[in-house]
């Protein structure tokens, strides 16, 4: 019997200069730790359902149960800052409550370049067959060895 396809990630790539970034910054300076711990938390959300979550009800709930200090309207500030500064995609945000990026979704792709199978990948800000840098992203082959030619070259015959 096969092993179900897993959906999201056991663990995605954290730049170490996460903080340094001016969007995570900003936030920092205006909402302090609670803010950054707010993004982290939330990508992490993402990443294990991905590479978009829907921002719900229940998904709010959720989070505030395991940030004590930080109320309801005090996380609704800290998305909709996010959103506005463009941490997550405004557009897919406003239209349907999804919180995603071309960033967050080209280091899903990349990491979850191996898998196999043809699952339907809605909510996409980044193009995946079109763009020669994605496909080259999402190849697993490896390039053919060119020692022979480059011998023959500096060694002719």
């Amino acid at each position: 019997m096969a092993r179900p396809t897993k959906k999201g990630l056991d663990y995605f790539p954290f730049d170490v200069d996460f903080f340094e970034d001016e969007k995570i910054a900003a936030i920092s300076g205006e909402f302090g730790l609670k803010g950054e711990i707010v993004a982290v938390k939330l990508l992490c959300a993402i990443y294990r359902n991905g590479y978009f979550i829907l921002w719900s009800d229940m998904l709010r709930l959720k989070i505030l149960r395991d940030l004590p200090g930080v109320s309801p309207d005090l996380l609704d500030k800290i998305v909709n800052r996010l959103v506005r500064w463009e941490f997550f995609d405004k557009a897919l945000f406003d239209s349907v409550g999804v919180l995603t990026s071309r960033g967050i979704q080209k280091r899903y792709l990349s990491v979850a370049r191996r898998r196999t199978g043809t699952e339907e990948m809605p909510y996409l800000v980044v193009d995946v067959d079109g763009n020669p840098l994605q496909s080259e992203l999402l190849s697993t082959e490896t390039p053919q060895s060119k020692v022979n030619e480059r011998k023959k070259e500096i060694f002719p015959l």
